[in-house]
């Protein structure tokens, strides 16, 4: 998605990782998926939908070169930035004319600091990444290179400030799963964790051991539902889970090359996962305010409706910065 960068090694697999989480994050926005992606048979896979793309990002981050880390840490991050910019503007446009008035309370200014978003729940992510290639790139600026190999323990103390703070009598909060403490970072972290030890991660067999992890994730919601009504956000399982998906997908590189997939994955996820909620919206206002009578046939066929629109406008969006020769949106 948004933080790659030229000359990565092709991965063709990896790419259609992307393609296949980009598909279940229009799915859990739109009918009639959305109660089937969000049910506690599939929970634990959209949850793991955006670390999943972190973790892809801090896998194309790793170089075994550390003199390369500051540069290419640096390119990424001033990619990110640009997206974060531009994709706050498109919305922050969109939702001005329409009407909405944005920032009208204090707690949205907050949203926007904290998560950086301009009343655009998805728009965390694209925060949250500029957050963490700034703390990397800072912590490889001082050399500090084996820092990033503790970051993925974040990820769970920041449950127990989260999900698990009713262990310690403390009332539990979601903010820390939608930031860079509580996902960009260990998750970053993890994928280039990966990377680094990919020669010995990949003498197991990841098949088998992402369906085992899958299964706990299952047993780990239902205790979690009989303790404490919990299914929203990351599970503790999320990122064994998260890592699962990521080395199966590198221990069959090759896997897909070539494939309407791997393109898909590749050239146009980072857009549609951008603006596929731009789409629902437009969507929402032509079945209110134009054609009322198409509401049950968007509620049967959303996904698909969303997800090729989307395409499309991906492609567009590709389309014309290849004619400019711009690599801003990718």
């Amino acid at each position: 998605m948004a933080a790659e960068i030229k000359n990565k090694p092709e991965v063709s697999s990896l790419y259609i990782l992307k393609a296949i989480f980009a598909l279940v994050v229009v799915a859990i926005h739109t009918p009639p998926l959305e109660h089937v992606i969000n049910s506690s048979l599939m929970s634990p896979i959209a949850v793991a939908a955006v670390p999943v793309f972190f973790a892809i990002t801090g896998y194309f981050l790793y170089t075994d070169r550390r003199e390369d880390l500051v540069p290419r840490t640096k390119k990424m991050l001033f990619k990110s930035i640009k997206i974060w910019i531009i994709t706050n503007i498109v919305y922050f446009l969109y939702h001005t004319a329409m009407g909405k008035i944005l920032y009208s309370s204090w707690s949205d200014v907050g949203s926007f600091f904290i998560l950086g978003m301009t009343n655009e729940g998805i728009l965390w992510y694209l925060y949250a990444l500029v957050n963490t290639l700034i703390i990397i790139y800072l912590l490889f600026n001082i050399k500090a290179y084996k820092a990033i190999y503790f970051l993925p323990l974040l990820g769970f103390i920041t449950l127990f400030l989260g999900k698990y703070s009713f262990l310690l009598g403390s009332e539990e909060t979601i903010l820390l799963d939608f930031n860079f403490l509580g996902c960009g970072l260990p998750y970053v972290a993890l994928g280039f964790c990966i990377h680094r030890y990919e020669s010995v991660l990949l003498k197991y067999s990841w098949l088998d051991l992402t369906a085992v992890i899958l299964i706990f994730n299952w047993i780990e919601m239902a205790l979690l539902g009989s303790l404490a009504d919990q299914y929203w956000g990351r599970f503790f399982f999320t990122m064994p889970l998260t890592g699962a998906f990521l080395c199966l997908a590198i221990s069959r590189k090759e896997y897909g090359a070539e494939s309407i997939f791997a393109t898909i994955g590749k050239k146009y996820s980072g857009n549609i996962y951008y603006f596929h909620f731009l789409i629902i919206y437009i969507f929402r206002v032509v079945i209110d305010k134009v054609l009322p009578f198409t509401s049950d046939f968007y509620q049967n066929v959303g996904f698909i409706l969303v997800f090729f629109a989307s395409l499309i406008v991906a492609q567009g969006i590709v389309w014309i910065q290849d004619r400019f020769q711009w690599d801003i949106l990718r």
